[in-house]
């Protein structure tokens, strides 16, 4: 099966600052990509260089190739909003819209011109999307109540439903357990393994116990660079590099 995405000797700056260097990877279809690494290891820079989203930091550039169905993102024809589309993202902190719980979930596909669909067709959509998130029996008899006074876990959960509305093809999610506690965090992870069905997905875990948990892959970066790459259970049992091992067992990081 070929790659949903394909990373070619990615290196990335912020202004002169140098975040990843030659990153070469493989994003396979239909899988759990961990990314996992201590902190200012690239790997949020590695997601947001996947949907082109560090274009909105002033002074970030990126070289080398990300491809998504063997075309380059970065290609001249390729529509950044269309793009984002396919490439949805959730951020560590929940930031639900101040509106209700059914129009935080339908407020992109409207904007994108679903409004044109009926009220029913919506309704359908936003129910499909938060049951995805393991989300509507929690939510279903108040969707007309504001999005913000769920809980910490559910709103991250609403928040990954408002990205599932949009019908992407990769979710790329940074720490989306960051804070939550261990019951929202494993209704999170149970719903990642069920979308995985449908979408492909690449993680930057709460902790390496998470990965372990949820990913089919992993790939353990190092202060900007790919130290190691591979399945989940291999890598974890048997890691070629000591860097990588010292990481897994705690011993850093």
């Amino acid at each position: 099966m070929q790659p949903k995405m394909v990373i070619n000797h990615l290196e990335f700056y912020y202004t002169k600052k140098q975040a990843l260097f030659d990153l070469c990877l493989e994003v396979p279809e239909n899988k759990i990509l961990a990314l996992i690494g201590p902190a200012g290891s690239g790997i949020t820079t590695a997601l947001r260089a996947l949907n082109r989203l560090y274009e909105l930091t002033p002074g970030a550039r990126a070289a080398g190739e990300v491809l998504l169905d063997g075309k380059n993102i970065h290609d001249g024809d390729v529509s950044v909003t269309r793009l984002r589309r396919r490439v949805g993202m959730v951020f560590d902190v929940p930031t639900p819209l101040p509106m209700s719980i059914i129009d935080n979930v339908t407020y992109g596909p409207r904007l994108q011109g679903s409004a044109k669909k009926s009220k029913k067709a919506l309704a359908a959509l936003a129910e499909q999307a938060l049951t995805q998130a393991t989300l509507w029996d929690e939510v279903k008899d108040r969707l007309n109540t504001p999005a913000m006074s769920l809980s910490g876990g559910q709103q991250q959960r609403l928040c990954i439903a408002r990205v599932l509305a949009l019908r992407p093809e990769v979710i790329l999610l940074d720490r989306p357990c960051s804070g939550l506690d261990p019951i929202s965090t494993a209704k999170i992870e149970d719903s990642l393994t069920k979308l995985k069905q449908e979408f492909t997905i690449v993680i930057a875990p709460h902790n390496v116990q998470q990965a372990g948990r949820v990913a089919d892959r992993v790939a353990f970066l190092l202060s900007g660079r790919l130290i190691e790459e591979g399945r989940t259970a291999e890598v974890f049992a048997n890691p070629r590099d000591e860097r990588t091992s010292d990481y897994i067992t705690g011993r850093f990081g």
